[in-house]
């Protein structure tokens, strides 16, 4: 079965870190597969997937064949020859040119050859997904058949991807550590082991980390316990550490650097707490049975506070009503723009929750819930931790994206 997959690379590495995983998760199913990747940034492939030649047209890589979706000549060449068969086009992306070329072109209909493409969605808890998932969409051509797939929260999506070497972290925290103690120094390394800390992972957009900052500080007086914040880099590592050595560098820090995926998810199965942004990493956190804040893209009139919202009612049933409050204050106030004005949609949100009057504004309350989040953290565990086994229980996107391609008709 030959499978092309587009990714044109829009958030430095959430887009490409799903299309890396997919690909791996796929390959491990099947290895009947042959997997093309027709990528727009090899740099941004090349951080979390190391052995990626950044200046090669075309390249070999783990088995699959690697293009670079900006050279138009090679791209050509290589479809002319191997014609596509089945077409990922991963989060609805715009195809390239040449390859609108190849698909729609008068000689290539004269074969009456069906080409499927099947739009693998962003992941969203919204409850559309489950009526889009499966359904048809038109093209130019009545040999170039179209489906959505989405990802998703319950059995009517094909759920999570659920690759081998996550799976693996998530269950073997010793074996986790060995994937991850390459990439840090013998001095972090310890802080990582360290049963005694509270382990904290940042990775999020860039926004004002005081507040959360200032928490941490409480929860370590309050609980009379150390913490360890483990610094992604990218967007989030500047802001946070400036608000760091503003409060006077009262806790441990770890800079991390830029890690292959599975290092990455190991490090997350290691962790007590996240923030965490996108999708992949948003995935894993979900999945890992922890307690996280996610901050979801930021939009126009702020619907990521839609988004925050569909995700915290999937997550209500696995928590008491006092401490699902709390959650979602927390996620809501983390999600809100200071320079923004919510929309018609995000105002109706506000307006639904819990104090829905006092979110309508960013301000933060005086007493800051982050700080009882994270001092209930342990206690909140469980919740997190039935959340993560009803997704589990889902199913694996990729082998429900296999058997789909399976079934289909040429």
């Amino acid at each position: 079965m030959d499978v092309t997959l587009l990714c044109d690379v829009v958030d430095n590495y959430g887009d490409i870190g799903v299309v890396y995983r997919l690909s791996r998760a796929l390959s491990d199913l099947s290895s009947d597969l042959n997997l093309t990747l027709v990528v727009s940034n090899l740099d941004s492939f090349a951080k979390m997937a190391p052995g990626i030649i950044t200046y090669k047209a075309i390249q070999e890589y783990r088995g699959w064949t690697v293009i670079d979706w900006n050279n138009a000549t090679a791209c050509t060449n290589f479809f002319m020859s191997h014609h596509p068969r089945i077409i990922l086009q991963c989060f609805q992306c715009i195809r390239p040119q040449w390859l609108e070329n190849i698909l729609f072109s008068p000689e290539r209909n004269e074969t009456k050859e069906i080409i499927h493409i099947i739009n693998v969605e962003y992941l969203t808890a919204e409850e559309w997904a489950d009526g889009f998932h499966l359904l048809k969409s038109a093209t130019r051509s009545t040999y170039v058949k179209k489906r959505n797939f989405m990802p998703g929260f319950t059995s009517k999506t094909g759920g999570l991807i659920l690759d081998a070497p996550f799976i693996e972290s998530l269950n073997n925290k010793e074996l986790a550590l060995q994937k991850v103690a390459p990439y840090l120094s013998q001095k972090d390394f310890s802080r990582l082991t360290n049963k005694e800390l509270f382990k904290l992972v940042v990775f999020t957009y860039e926004q004002d980390f005081t507040p959360i900052v200032n928490a941490l500080i409480q929860k370590k007086d309050r609980c009379n316990q150390n913490v360890c914040v483990f610094v992604a880099a990218g967007l989030s590592e500047k802001p946070f550490m400036a608000a760091i050595e503003k409060a006077g560098l009262p806790i441990q820090t770890v800079a991390l650097p830029y890690m292959p995926q599975i290092a990455w998810d190991a490090l997350l199965c290691c962790m007590d707490f996240a923030i965490i942004r996108g999708e992949d990493s948003f995935a894993r956190a979900c999945l890992c049975g922890i307690p996280f804040l996610w901050h979801a893209y930021q939009q126009d009139e702020e619907f990521q506070i839609v988004k925050a919202a569909a995700l915290l009612n999937r997550l209500e049933p696995f928590f008491t009503a006092e401490d699902f409050a709390l959650i979602q204050q927390c996620m809501i106030y983390f999600n809100r723009r200071p320079d923004k004005v919510p929309g018609k949609e995000a105002q109706e949100v506000l307006e639904k929750i819990n104090e829905g009057k006092n979110m309508a504004t960013s301000e933060m309350p005086e007493k800051t819930p982050y700080t009882e989040y994270l001092c209930r953290s342990e206690t909140l565990k469980s919740g997190f931790r039935d959340f993560a086994k009803m997704l589990l229980k889902n199913g694996n996107m990729a082998e429900k994206l296999l058997d789909y391609m399976k079934q289909l008709q040429f």
